[in-house]
């Protein structure tokens, strides 16, 4: 699983959770555009 192989990631999925509940928008910046891809991926498949 994706998460599990990165602890950066494993970290913002449990920011995203919480920040979407109290109702806060994000918004990401990375130097790696592959990075924001997988990201998106990621964001659209939750």
């Amino acid at each position: 699983k994706l998460l599990d192989s990165s602890g950066k990631l494993h970290l913002l999925d449990k920011m995203m959770v919480k920040l979407k509940e109290q109702g806060h928008r994000v918004l990401i910046y990375s130097q790696f555009r592959h990075m924001l891809d997988i990201l998106e991926d990621y964001m659209s498949y939750k």
